[in-house]
């Protein structure tokens, strides 16, 4: 799994600007913490209240379904991780960052899995958060 943020029971400032951005989208919404984590498709509201706290890895999927759920861009999402999105500048391009992130990491292919469903855009977000994350390991 794909994943940004921080690592369990630790606070970030950029993930806890996610996590003020949400409780008032919710809170705007008249949402409980259950019906916010229902609606996004997540299995407990702990995960819901972990993100809102900052104490909640992301994972591109979870970024994914909050944007669907918010109806904010997965850019607007991740800039608010401190992720800055790197748009392929042509289809040609994007296939070359698809084929070198499959080449790098073995678990690529849960993003290829993804990419039928995804937006020309979306497909450069989730490209751009891996190579973030393959950077921050290394």
């Amino acid at each position: 799994m794909y994943t940004t943020g921080v690592p369990k029971n630790q606070t970030d400032k950029k993930t806890t600007e996610l996590g003020r951005f949400l409780r008032q989208w919710r809170l705007d919404k008249n949402l409980t913490v259950e019906e916010a984590a229902a609606q996004a498709g997540f299995s407990t509201k702990s995960i819901w209240t972990k993100i809102e706290n900052g104490q909640k890895s992301i994972a591109v999927e979870t970024l994914y379904a909050l944007s669907i759920l918010t109806g904010h861009t997965m850019d607007d999402l991740a800039a608010k991780l401190g992720l800055a999105i790197r748009h392929s500048r042509s289809s040609q391009e994007r296939s070359q960052r698809i084929n070198a992130m499959a080449d790098a990491e073995q678990n690529a292919a849960a993003l290829v899995d993804l990419l039928p469903d995804l937006t020309p855009a979306q497909v450069d977000v989730m490209l751009s958060v891996a190579e973030g994350l393959r950077k921050d390991q290394k």
